[in-house]
């Protein structure tokens, strides 16, 4: 018996500690803290100097009831129901984990806030773009992923694209000298026929007269 319950100890030491605040938190409790989350809005902002982007992101609509943890590990604390958080980069997927603090559901997690900023285009400014401030290239938010030396070069290649637009035109076919001589030998025979014709036409008339 007693080496039963040595086994049984021992299986329940090698176990990992299991938080009992997920089965102790009232589901209704769960429920309503959901919705809190679900209400939460968000917006962002930028500011720019110097060839970087920082982002802004703004949250809306926070509870005491909850706190927050980036994607970065930042903790944002309830201080107020909206509150502005900067040091994002340019094209980072901004995760905002969602718990709480209240008594029975302490650190629960209650759901997940996603924010996807635009990629910055760092060369939108150079003046290789000047005039071309529509082409995507030359876009602010722009994830085209090329080096400094390598944009110059597809921004000009475009901007000679469109100076000297490639005209795909078939190469026409020289016509051979039998072909010429057959389309002359047409012309010639159909105004034959006509004189033909007209001629024929013209004696039957005179004949007919004659025998009147």
């Amino acid at each position: 018996m007693k080496k039963v319950l040595l086994v049984v100890i021992f299986i329940l030491l090698c176990f990992p500690v299991i938080k009992v605040n997920a089965f102790t938190c009232p589901f209704s409790e769960i429920s309503r803290l959901r919705r809190i989350v679900n209400n939460i809005n968000t917006s962002i902002d930028y500011r720019e100097g110097n060839g970087t982007i920082d982002f802004l992101i703004t949250l809306v609509n926070l509870h005491s009831d909850i706190y927050l943890i980036d994607s970065n590990g930042r903790v944002i604390e309830y201080t107020d129901s909206q509150v502005t958080l900067s040091g994002y980069g340019s094209g980072e997927n901004v995760r905002f984990e969602a718990h709480t603090r209240i008594t029975y559901c302490e650190d629960i997690f209650i759901g997940t806030i996603r924010v996807n900023l635009p990629v910055y285009n760092p060369f939108y400014r150079d003046a290789v773009c000047r005039g071309l401030e529509n082409f995507r290239l030359c876009s602010k938010w722009s994830n085209h992923g090329l080096s400094y030396s390598d944009f110059v070069r597809a921004v000009n290649e475009y901007r000679a694209s469109l100076e000297n637009p490639v005209i795909n035109e078939e190469n026409p076919r020289e016509v051979s000298f039998f072909e010429i001589l057959l389309e002359v030998i047409n012309i010639y025979y159909t105004i034959l026929i006509i004189i033909i014709i007209s001629g024929s036409l013209g004696i039957y008339v005179l004949k007919r007269k004659e025998y009147k």
